[in-house]
């Protein structure tokens, strides 16, 4: 019997070593059936070989079934379980198996913690909080755990924990490898002193920066508008022998800010590595932000051809860009000639948006959408369709009516109705200049238009979208109800309208395309708003437009109606209400770790619009969590006078009840007055 459990054991470490986890079950499976027990040794081998092999379902299955055969795990056990969801984001369920093990008095080492601590990757406060448990159990420490640590700092852009890690790994008297001053350079990245700064100790304290390091100082320099360091920090790389092809690549971005010119020289210059794709990329879009350049833009394409790197989709589309620029839109037009006899399909359409803003800027009228572009617009021709049949020509009411009910009883279908609409219509005044980005249906600026002639006429609306493939449909909608004099649909995208220059002055703005790119929008329209001017900004908090909230926290009086969703009262959203203040603050106020919250919820917004185009998204759930988030953050930096015309309310107006089970949820003290709760709950939601 002993004899076999030795030759059990072997054939399961052959099975790690080949990584066939399948036999690895069926060994011990069988073994149970010849009613011989496998004891916890052959049960953590299998589950090492379900861990090499990514089967961490398998690894977690196994793991229950332990109880069931009187078998008692150990620290091995839990520490391969947590290592094979290193992988995952059940970062929940390797929390647990610690707490289990805790109970069950397994003493666990660094391993599991470090395996742990990688888990929770992506909730880096979990992670440093795990870190310390080891280091308050007094368990011998490894690079590897602490590793784990910055890197979930440095996913969170949390440069003074990460900096803090390192301070731990000098104290434990553990040699910090490049990879832990990479992980903490790159966490501080968009603070680029602090980058610099540890670099340069790095250096001191007899390091070699690699290729990532390096990476990290071009970046962060770049970042910093210092493009001049990001070039000597290049220079270093390439006489240390570790340039690599993405710290060239790093450093044309970098150099965008010092003109083109620089850019094409920093490409010219690649000998090895030579240029790849993305930097020849990047060179163009720094050309397409100088207007002129279209002919510099054509040429990088003919080398792009020549030496066989691409051009992508991306590239033809700054080419067009750039002409439209430089009002040279037949060499925009033939770029899609040129990808015909290329056999370059634009499917998407994103090439040909590109295309159609050339045309409207040099004031052509739009051919049809070329038939590479397979596009699914069934849903826009019903929304037209439906229209043409509920409303009669000429009818703006019936119109907007018509669009409304169709709207009713489809989600996917948004519309600014109800109470928004009212929002939208008592903020204007008669004879405004009004520019909209974010056309699709041209709900909004058909609404518009009916305020406008409600206010005795004058004014004019110019909506701006992105997408050339939705503009005839909404252009037909303006038609159909009469607005053609008042509403201007242009196809292409915010900034491009405003480096043109051919919006004009505006008295109001409203944003109401991708909420997360609204701050800059607003930065790039501002020299354009006139005295008095008001600017609107839809859907703040859903989807969500954080970083727009940093934006107006200085230099703007902003007002935040809170206001259910047209047609789904079970979801709230924002319309802020902003004028510039005459004492505006030259700079922000807002500090650099309260930016880096609203960019991290940036990317969440981010994540859910575009999962939503796959699949249905659970919205209500997503605005449970960001909701609280935002109404903290405007409550710390004083941002706006909210009016509610819904039931939502502020922590500061919730129950104490309420207070303390939203505390408990998050680990925190649950004690003491309404007005500790308030404060507790706003510094650490």
């Amino acid at each position: 019997m002993i004899c076999f459990g030795v030759l059990h054991r072997s054939a399961l470490k052959e099975c790690i070593r080949h990584g066939d986890w399948k036999q690895a079950l069926t060994l011990l499976f069988s073994s149970r059936r010849q009613r011989v027990q496998p004891d916890i040794v052959s049960y953590n081998l299998v589950l090492q070989a379900c861990r090499r092999a990514s089967q961490w379902p398998c690894a977690v299955e196994l793991l229950t079934h332990l109880p069931l055969s009187s078998v008692r795990k150990d620290v091995v056990t839990v520490s391969t379980v947590v290592s094979a969801l290193e992988e995952t984001d059940h970062w929940a369920a390797a929390l647990g198996l610690l707490r289990e093990a805790h109970v069950e008095a397994i003493e666990l080492n660094i391993v599991a913690f470090g395996a742990a601590v990688s888990c929770a990757r992506r909730q880096w406060r979990w992670s440093s909080a795990l870190l310390q448990e080891a280091l308050d159990r007094g368990l011998e420490q490894s690079l590897i755990a602490h590793n784990n640590g910055l890197a979930a700092c440095e996913d969170a852009e949390q440069w003074e924990h990460a900096f803090a890690l390192l301070d731990t790994v000098q104290r434990l008297r553990l040699e910090p490898s490049t990879v832990l001053v990479s992980s903490a350079s790159s966490a501080a990245s968009r603070h680029w002193p602090k980058t610099l700064e540890l670099l340069v100790q790095a250096v001191q304290a007899g390091l070699k920066l690699d290729a990532v390091a390096q990476n990290t100082v071009i970046t962060a320099a770049g970042r910093g508008g210092r493009w001049s360091l990001a070039l000597n920090a290049l220079a270093q790389a390439v006489e240390a022998q570790t340039v690599a092809v993405r710290s060239f690549r790093a450093a044309i971005a970098a150099v965008a800010c010092a003109g083109w010119e620089c850019c094409l020289w920093l490409l010219s210059s690649m000998r090895r590595p030579s240029p790849d794709l993305e930097c020849y990329s990047e060179a163009m879009f720094a050309c397409v932000q100088s207007a002129g350049t279209w002919e510099v833009c054509l040429s990088l394409l003919e080398v792009m051809w020549s030496r066989r790197r691409g051009p992508d989709l991306r590239a033809y589309g700054c080419v067009a860009r750039a002409c439209g620029l430089g009002h040279a839109w037949p060499h925009a037009v033939g770029l899609l000639e040129l990808m015909d006899r290329r056999q370059q399909h634009d499917a998407s359409g994103s090439v040909w948006n590109a295309v159609a803003w050339a045309l409207q800027a040099a004031g052509r009228a739009l051919p049809p959408v070329p038939a590479t572009v397979s596009v699914d617009l069934r849903k826009e021709h019903e929304v037209v369709n439906f229209v043409r049949r509920r409303a009669q020509v000429g009818d703006l009411e019936g119109v907007l009516a018509a669009i409304e009910t169709y709207a009713s009883g489809r989600k996917w279908l948004k519309v600014a109705g109800g109470r928004k609409a009212s929002l939208l219509q008592g903020s204007l005044l008669p004879g405004d200049r009004i520019v909209e980005f974010g056309t699709y249906m041209g709900y909004s600026a058909l609404l518009m238009a009916q305020q406008l002639r409600t206010l005795g006429g004058g004014g004019r609306i110019q909506s701006c979208d992105v997408n050339a493939l939705t503009w005839p449909f909404a252009n037909e909608l303006v038609h159909w109800a009469n607005v053609q004099g008042e509403v201007q649909l242009r196809v292409g995208s915010a900034w491009d309208w405003l480096a043109s220059g051919q919006l004009g002055q505006m008295d109001v703005l409203l944003l109401d395309h991708r909420g997360t790119v609204y701050q800059e929008d607003l930065r790039s329209a501002e020299p354009a708003l006139h005295r008095g001017a008001r600017v609107l900004a839809d859907n703040v908090l859903l989807p969500g437009a954080p970083l727009f909230l940093a934006q107006v926290a200085d230099g703007y009086h902003v007002t935040i109606h809170e206001v259910s969703e047209f047609m789904q009262p079970e979801l709230e959203d924002w319309v802020l209400a902003c004028t510039p203040s005459p004492a505006a603050a030259p700079h922000s106020s807002v500090e650099y770790s309260d930016l880096r919250e609203l960019r991290q919820w940036c990317r969440e917004v981010d994540a859910i619009c575009w999962a939503s185009r796959r699949e249905e998204v659970d919205w209500k759930g997503f605005q449970e969590q960001l909701s609280p988030a935002l109404r903290c953050w405007c409550a710390r930096h004083g941002v706006g006078t909210l009016r509610r015309s819904g039931a939502f309310q502020d922590p500061r107006d919730w129950p104490v009840r309420r207070l303390r089970e939203e505390l408990r949820k998050r680990g925190q003290a649950d004690a003491g007055p309404k007005s500790e709760l308030v404060k507790r709950y706003i510094q650490c939601a």
